[in-house]
């Protein structure tokens, strides 16, 4: 099993806990929910906690420090 800590830059732990859906060409069906507020809103919970906002690039935020912690 991995370590659900990771390493801020202030030397502080935060624990990662999030759902990341990956899609494929395969997927092209869920391109207009995908492209939708609804999901954006979704992410932006998934990614901050907070219903009330929505961060529209929340998915690539998510994917983005996936690879970061998967290179480190």
């Amino acid at each position: 099993m991995s370590n659900p800590y990771i390493e801020s830059c202030g030397h502080d732990e935060e624990r990662a806990n999030a759902v990341v859906l990956l899609f494929s060409t395969k997927d092209a069906e869920l391109s207009p929910l995908l492209k939708s507020k609804l999901y954006s809103i979704l992410m932006t919970f998934n990614v901050m906690g907070n219903a009330d906002t929505c961060f529209e690039n929340a998915y690539f935020a998510l994917l983005a420090i996936i690879c970061v912690y998967l290179l480190t």
